[in-house]
């Protein structure tokens, strides 16, 4: 996982029943020209959760991360059970292929490319259209 070298600052705030502590940090994301670009990434963690995980990749605070803006991405909990009395219990799937992680990852890619190109489109479709 990455190192975000997390400052941790002085700020806090109540988020929904837990005190929130603010954490800044960086990291360099790959733009689609394949240039690295610097992302400030702002995060509020509370450390009466003592799981130092967070959305997407983020991590490596003392406390669950519970709202995070990345560059223009923004992240927010929208509810946290601890210790739930309906355990669920995840069951492991019993249809599907097994595949490599280099399949996987060339199929994520080819998605990723599909995506692209159906936005692209409907740009093009949204422009044309206010012309």
């Amino acid at each position: 996982l990455p190192d975000y070298h997390w400052k941790i600052t002085k700020n806090s705030k109540p988020i929904g029943q837990y005190i929130a502590i603010e954490a800044k940090g960086e990291t360099f994301k790959e733009n689609r020209k394949g240039k690295k670009k610097k992302v400030e990434v702002t995060a509020w963690f509370t450390p009466q959760i003592t799981i130092g995980n967070g959305p997407e990749e983020y991590s490596g605070l003392p406390g669950l991360i519970l709202e995070l803006k990345a560059g223009r991405n923004v992240y927010l909990a929208k509810e946290i059970v601890v210790n739930p009395k309906d355990k669920k219990s995840i069951k492991a799937p019993t249809k599907g292929e097994i595949i490599s992680q280099e399949q996987y990852d060339k199929q994520v890619a080819e998605q990723m490319k599909k995506m692209r190109t159906m936005r692209k489109s409907y740009r093009n479709r949204r422009d044309r259209r206010y012309r």
